[in-house]
């Protein structure tokens, strides 16, 4: 079956929406959703060398959580569009 770019591109913004709750819930589980929410806020440069530390430990992370999850939050650290949006997720107060 053939799908046009449009659906494809509202595919992956859903998957990824998930995702990024999915992520938002887990940090806020463990107590660090405020501290990320400011730090993704006013990283800037910085959230490059964040995803290039998470590709390098990626080995090790793999042990307690899925690649594909550390591969999805470095992706996201080296797109600046993708910031804000992951804030904003982590600091409201609930989540859908």
């Amino acid at each position: 079956m053939l799908y046009s770019r449009r659906f494809r591109v509202g595919l992956d913004f859903m998957l990824n929406n998930d995702r990024i709750t999915h992520w938002a819930r887990l940090l806020r589980a463990w107590g660090l959703d405020h501290l990320m929410a400011t730090l993704l806020e006013n990283a800037g440069p910085l959230a490059w060398l964040g995803a290039q530390g998470v590709y390098v430990a990626r080995p090790m992370l793999g042990l307690v959580w899925p690649d594909t999850e550390w591969n999805a939050l470095a992706e996201w650290l080296e797109k600046p569009e993708t910031l804000p949006h992951l804030a904003h997720r982590l600091a409201e107060e609930t989540l859908a």
